[in-house]
Formats: C-alpha cells, sequence, structure tokens
C-alpha cells in the first residue's frame, strides 16, 4: 500500500484527479477480464487499464531542467502494444 500512497501523491502533485490506483491479489492477473472489471466495480473491461511505473532514482533534484524523475505508462487491456514504435 505504501506504493498505492506513493502513486496517489504523485498523480495529484501533476493535477490527474480521475485515476484510481488499487491493491489488487496476487492472483489478479491469472483471473479472466470479466472477473477482474467486477473486482474493480468497472462499467466494462474497456475501462481496465494497465500501469508501470519507471523512477529514475539516480537522478539528483538539482538535475538539469528538462530531465525526468518518473514516468507512468499506462496502456488499455484491450490495446495491442507495438513495442516497436
Amino acid at each position: 500500500e505504501d506504493v498505492q500512497k506513493l502513486m496517489e501523491a504523485k498523480a495529484a502533485a501533476t493535477g490527474l484527479e480521475s485515476a484510481e490506483f488499487r491493491v489488487v491479489e496476487p492472483h489478479y492477473y491469472e483471473q479472466e477480464l470479466e472477473w477482474r472489471r467486477n473486482r474493480l466495480g468497472a462499467a466494462s473491461v474497456d475501462e481496465l487499464c494497465k500501469s508501470v511505473v519507471m523512477e529514475n532514482t539516480k537522478l539528483a533534484d538539482d538535475a538539469e531542467p528538462g530531465r525526468v524523475k518518473c514516468v507512468l505508462v499506462l496502456v488499455q487491456y484491450i490495446a495491442k502494444l507495438h513495442k516497436e514504435k
């Protein structure tokens, strides 16, 4: 839950208000999308997203402007990810 609170704080700091971060059971990703939809209370599986957070822990607070400390990548489950692009 510490990660959840950290992500909520980072989202709020950047003005992102419509996202919800949830901690799920270890077997969550083994379940069908419909089960996951029900678990999260989503209206449709189209609303479900996978998130990956990457943080540059070596970037100093006084780094040059434009350097990125943290990146959140969101991908809908129903979307196809083209890793070549």
